[in-house]
């Protein structure tokens, strides 16, 4: 931060950094930004002397954008993700980790699909699932952004008025910047915003705290974290007991699972993975383990291979419904082709 404006810097390789300087542009033209004001501006958020090249100047705007649908409507077997998808305010940095959360979604139904073990309907809760994501993260994103310009005018009066170093050293004023840079804090902590999300095609709520992350076992929700013993490692997180490309079935012990493994024909065994609760895993965090399989160990979770929840399930659960939440309808006979 300098007092005539905020300055960011992002390094893009191993030598290139990219300066980010926001400004207002019905105070100031955009045909103000020539080389030597840039370098300016370099200069002054720098705060010494130090030899740089601009290679490139270029104004542009923070308007996000989500598509309507991820799947074309025209080519049927063309998905977007990403920036393709939809474009945000960098306020934040939602924009990668949305983008990250869109193939993690997309991949494991893609290779059912492709590979013959799920109907192509599959494929539509794609869609479904993450534009609402991307319209949470979009507008919070916005948010963060008016926070930012809040922050921007508590620090840029100082230079206007003429004394900006002056204006530093006032007390007054350090405690309006640092209640500006609280006020910033969603922008650095969205915790709940990038795992809280709950695939369940509803909308997040607008007053939801982003920050404030709690695990939940609710279908759509992750999978809770904890450290398990699996696999000859100690120290293992529960989100390594699910499979890449199969479904992950947690059970509490042998006869709940052998109960619902019944209920699985051949064609849809295949493509479940059981672990059970001291046969294929251990831990010691009994709130986890109350969380997941009840405190009378009476229920399993049904989870997806992007660690989501599918379905928890009891004795008389059908596992024909509980893949059909998550629109996974098996072929039957499977077909390969």
């Amino acid at each position: 931060m300098q007092p005539d404006g905020l300055r960011t810097f992002i390094r893009y390789g191993a030598v290139d950094w990219v300066l980010v300087y926001r400004f207002n542009p019905e105070k100031v033209q955009p045909s103000t930004f020539t080389e030597e004001e840039c370098s300016r501006h370099i200069q002054a958020a720098l705060g010494k002397d130090v030899e740089f090249e601009i290679l490139s100047i270029t104004i542009w705007s923070t308007t996000p954008r989500i598509v309507e649908s991820y799947r074309s409507s025209l080519v049927k077997n063309a998905f977007l993700a990403g920036d393709s998808a939809h474009t945000f305010s960098p306020t934040g940095g939602l924009g990668q980790n949305t983008g990250f959360g869109d193939v993690h979604n997309l991949v494991w139904k893609l290779l059912m699909v492709m590979n013959g073990h799920a109907l192509d309907i599959l494929m539509d809760s794609y869609d479904e699932e993450r534009i609402t994501v991307a319209v949470a993260n979009a507008r919070q994103s916005t948010v963060n952004e008016a926070k930012m310009d809040v922050l921007g005018q508590t620090i840029n009066p100082a230079s206007e008025r003429g004394h900006g170093s002056q204006e530093w050293e006032n007390e007054d004023f350090q405690y309006k910047v640092r209640e500006a840079i609280q006020h910033n804090a969603d922008h650095f902590d969205s915790l709940d915003l990038q795992l809280g999300m709950i695939y369940n095609k509803l909308p997040r709520p607008t007053d939801q705290n982003v920050s404030k992350f709690v695990q939940k076992a609710v279908p759509g929700a992750r999978l809770p974290h904890a450290w398990v013993e699996f696999g000859g490692k100690v120290d293992a997180s529960s989100l390594d007991l699910v499979g890449y490309s199969d479904l992950t079935l947690l059970c509490p012990d042998l006869v709940l699972a052998h109960e619902l493994e019944s209920r699985l024909s051949a064609n849809v065994r295949e493509l479940v993975q059981i672990k059970i609760l001291g046969s294929h895993f251990t831990t010691n965090n009994t709130d986890w383990l109350d969380m997941l399989f009840t405190t009378q160990r009476n229920r399993a979770v049904l989870v997806r291979p992007d660690q989501h929840i599918a379905s928890l399930l009891d004795s008389t659960s059908s596992m024909v419904q509980a893949f059909r939440s998550i629109n996974l309808e098996v072929p039957n006979p499977p077909s390969f082709s």
